[in-house]
């Protein structure tokens, strides 16, 4: 069974990193060339045959409502989330959101990050993640269990051994990444079975938990090691809407969700190593931009001579 065809695209953040790039648009708007990253992302989520979509909006938001409108060239619906002026952060822009999202999972996505993830592969994740036919890719289970894995292999199985596959406990699915260089040490390891850990540390960082630079933390007891790989939460997860019913209305990180379910073992996760860049400095953008200028002329077969 397919979860509910629903998304949410963050789209509230003022983006103050980028400077005088946004200073008059905000940064979903932001070019990719043909294409801005908000609408980038509305493509491929209408590929993977979602038709929802939920878009919570705050700094300039009028321009994002402007620019996508009711109704997507691609005949996805259009809901938007009006948080006002500071933005709720993630968890608390997805509390405002739930009488939008209803009470199925939901995938979030980031619109800071561009990536080529599938996400045809989330809808597949089961209404109430406890389908026995659900299908999870999780391309580094195995790895995590120091068996030999071929990524490319693993993704296109796309399948949990029977120990591994999501039960009526779990809350969420994310998708994780290897550390950019921004973000070297990561912010979850991988149990064997393919479950998110997040071992205590000092020096938390801010709400951009995939986003910004964090302390150097491992196992206590450990060394860096002897510990687990971390890898750095992309922006992207498929999510109960159980893990924010009930919250008090207001500011509130994810983290501040997620570190609670990861303790109760409630939270699965893959590791995704095909395209993903998160796009939080102009110079990050410039290469983006460049990527993407590039795939046009390999795909136009070159350059004009």
């Amino acid at each position: 069974m397919d979860i509910s065809p629903k998304a949410m695209l963050l789209a509230a953040g003022r983006g103050e990193r980028m400077g005088p790039l946004t200073a008059d648009l905000p940064k979903p708007l932001l070019s990719l060339g043909p294409e801005t990253l908000i609408e980038r992302h509305l493509r491929r989520l209408a590929d993977a045959g979602f038709r929802e979509i939920v878009i919570n909006l705050s700094y300039r938001g009028g321009q994002i409502r402007s620019a996508i409108g009711e109704t997507t060239p691609w005949g996805q619906a259009v809901a938007y989330s009006e948080e006002g002026e500071p933005p709720l952060e993630t968890a608390g822009g997805i509390v405002h959101a739930l009488s939008l999202l209803g009470d199925g999972p939901f995938i979030v996505v980031s619109t800071d990050v561009v990536t080529d993830h599938d996400f045809r592969a989330l809808r597949t994740l089961g209404a109430d993640f406890g389908c026995a036919a659900d299908r999870v890719p999780n391309p580094v289970a195995d790895r995590v269990a120091d068996r030999a894995s071929d990524p490319v292999a693993d993704r296109a199985a796309g399948e949990f051994p029977s120990d591994r596959k999501p039960g009526a406990g779990v809350s969420g699915h994310l998708v994780l990444v290897p550390n950019p260089p921004h973000h070297p040490h990561g912010d979850f390891a991988l149990t064997a079975d393919g479950r998110l850990q997040m071992p205590e540390r000092k020096g938390a960082a801010h709400e951009g938990m995939a986003h910004a630079p964090e302390s150097s933390r491992h196992t206590p007891g450990g060394s860096p090691d002897t510990a687990p790989p971390r890898y750095t939460f992309s922006g992207i997860a498929v999510l109960r809407t159980s893990l924010f019913q009930g919250l008090a209305p207001g500011i509130r990180p994810l983290r501040d969700v997620l570190r609670p379910a990861v303790r109760r073992s409630e939270l699965l996760g893959e590791v995704y190593d095909g395209l993903w860049r998160d796009v939080g400095t102009p110079e990050r953008l410039a290469e983006v931009r460049d990527l993407m200028e590039a795939r046009r002329v390999d795909a136009a077969g070159g350059p004009a001579r």
